[in-house]
């Protein structure tokens, strides 16, 4: 595991999208960094469909997507994986938090908005890319269980 120390007193908050497993912040005891929101796409669910969304991809472009390729190459973490390296960040650097767990992005949703960004069609993509914008609030009605990331959010006590 590697621990990237936060020692900048410039931010209240730090968050990481999609960091590579093992990558787990935290600020030193003085610093006044209290918070960091991690979003990692987790479990073997989420794995499964990148896999399925890329034969998608491959088969409508004739191409890889590099996005996909990094996601399956590397693997995807459980969450169970990153509480551990949560945990472990935070006995190396002798601190103590709070965690929060969330999921994002229902798979079921992922995978209907993943296939409409993939559309060559004109009027699908003005549907999915501007039109689906304004369904923001609803569709995060439908964000639950099973989903495709979590949201780890780590307080620094």
């Amino acid at each position: 595991m590697f621990v990237l120390p936060l020692a900048s007193t410039r931010w209240n908050c730090i968050f990481l999208n999609s960091i590579p497993v093992g990558v787990v912040l935290f600020g030193k005891k003085n610093s006044v960094t209290p918070l960091a929101v991690i979003a990692v796409p987790c479990g073997r669910q989420s794995l499964k469909q990148d896999k399925k969304l890329h034969r998608y991809y491959r088969k409508k472009f004739g191409k890889n997507y590099v996005f996909f390729e990094e996601q399956i190459k590397y693997k995807l973490p459980e969450e169970e994986e990153m509480v551990e390296y949560i945990n472990q960040a935070a006995k190396i650097n002798k601190r103590n938090f709070f965690l929060k767990i969330m999921d994002n992005e229902n798979l079921a949703l992922r995978e209907f908005l993943m296939k409409g960004w993939m559309s060559e069609n004109f009027a699908v993509n003005i549907l999915f890319r501007k039109v689906f914008l304004l369904a923001i609030p609803l569709m995060s009605k439908l964000n639950g269980k099973p989903a495709y990331r979590k949201i780890f959010i780590v307080k620094l006590k």
